[in-house]
């Protein structure tokens, strides 16, 4: 199995694991390396886990999704504080440059979308 072999193929098993298989036919025009790619899926697992233990913020109700290092929130969460934890962990993660967030509240007017923490 040559190099490319093997890299397309773990690709593809993180991407099933971490439930991104949507991303899959993006992977063809992807312009990031392998390194990158694993990098970013990486970010990804370990904001999901941060989560998922988390008291506040669930993993169901937020979507994460990276691309080289730059994490985009996406989601209906309980409140502002959810929201607020959602996005300290996220930064807090290693390797994260920045944290947008298009987090909406449920039962409340849309906010402004698309905010930039560093």
């Amino acid at each position: 199995m040559t190099t490319v072999q093997f890299g397309l193929l773990l690709a593809i098993i993180v991407c099933f694991l971490t439930g991104c298989t949507a991303g899959l036919v993006m992977l063809a025009d992807d312009k990031r390396s392998l390194g990158e790619l694993t990098d970013d899926t990486a970010i990804t697992s370990s904001i999901n886990i941060k989560y998922a233990t988390d008291e506040l913020v669930s993993p169901l109700d937020v979507n994460v999704d990276t691309f080289r290092g730059v994490v985009t929130l996406n989601g209906l969460v309980a409140n502002q504080e959810t929201a607020t934890r959602a996005i300290d962990l996220a930064l807090a993660t290693k390797n994260v440059t920045k944290v947008i967030s298009n987090l909406t509240l449920r039962n409340q007017a849309l906010s402004q979308r698309g905010l930039v923490y560093q």
